[in-house]
């Protein structure tokens, strides 16, 4: 899976738990989201 899909799953799981007021799914989608982001730089940028 390309670090950028991983960003995109994050945001989405993110949004979701935005918008069901859950922190739980916020937090998990933050932390995958960032998690997406220092991957995509730690490898040059390549997916």
């Amino acid at each position: 899976m390309s670090y950028a899909a991983i960003i995109i799953i994050g945001s989405l799981m993110s949004g979701f738990g935005a918008g069901a007021r859950d922190i739980g799914w916020l937090v998990l989608g933050f932390v995958l989201a960032v998690a997406g982001v220092l991957g995509l730089a730690y490898s040059g940028g390549e997916a």
